[in-house]
Parts: C-alpha cells; sequence; structure tokens
C-alpha cells in the first residue's frame, strides 16, 4: 500500500500539473491544424466541433495516462506525450483526407467518426506503451 510523502505528492503534482501543460499545448496545436476555428463555432453551438476536439483530447490523454503509471522518469513521460501528439496529428491529416470535416454543416456523424478514430488510436498508442509481463 502506498503511504503519504513529499516525494509521492511531488511526483502527483509534477505529473498532474505537466499532464495539464501538455493537454493545453496539444488542444492549442490542435485547433491549429483544423481548417475551421473550433472555439468560435463551439461558442455558437455547434456540436461536431466539440465532439471532434473532445475525441482527439481523449486519445490525445489515455497515453499519459499509461505513461504516468509505466515511465521511468518525467523525461520520458514528456518524450511519449509528444509521440502521441504526432500520432494524434498525423490521423487526422489522414483521416480528413479521406472524410472531410463538415462543421460548417455542423455535421455530428463526421465529428463521431473523427472522435472514434482519435481515441481508437489514443487506446493503441496507450497500450503499446504497457509493458509485456
Amino acid at each position: 500500500m502506498n503511504t503519504f510523502s513529499v516525494n509521492s505528492m511531488a511526483l502527483f503534482l509534477g505529473y498532474l500539473v505537466g499532464g495539464m501543460a501538455l493537454l493545453a499545448l496539444f488542444i492549442k496545436i490542435y485547433t491549429r491544424v483544423t481548417p475551421y476555428c473550433d472555439f468560435t463555432h463551439i461558442r455558437a453551438g455547434h456540436t461536431a466541433p466539440a465532439i471532434a476536439l473532445g475525441g482527439a483530447m481523449l486519445g490525445f490523454t489515455l497515453p499519459l495516462l499509461a505513461m504516468s503509471y509505466v515511465s521511468i522518469h518525467f523525461a520520458d513521460f514528456m518524450l511519449w506525450s509528444l509521440i502521441s501528439a504526432t500520432t494524434q496529428l498525423i490521423i487526422y491529416k489522414v483521416v480528413a483526407q479521406f472524410l472531410p470535416m463538415q462543421v460548417d454543416d455542423d455535421n455530428n456523424a463526421v465529428a463521431i467518426t473523427y472522435a472514434f478514430v482519435s481515441v481508437c488510436t489514443g487506446l493503441i498508442n496507450a497500450f503499446s506503451l504497457i509493458p509485456r509481463a
């Protein structure tokens, strides 16, 4: 059983703050890669960009969860976070070639597809990081 210590609190805060900062950076990059202004559409009440962005956020965060559990040190966590972000952005660009995002039409079906692709990519990334016994 883990006990509370200053060291464990420092690790917790490091991964929490680091993970949140990485998520914020990912959102900033992702919203610049998309061909539309995500937050303008979300503020206007369009659900499609919110669904797609939420899926991308989950897809990026899942590998962070795995790395916070199995990483050797914080630099390892940061490196794999960058790899996870890059993978998400590449997958977005590949899917966009076959299924253009239709935000102006607020097409939820397309947004849900993007979200599921992002989450599936994140799950594959996350479970690829967990060492085999």
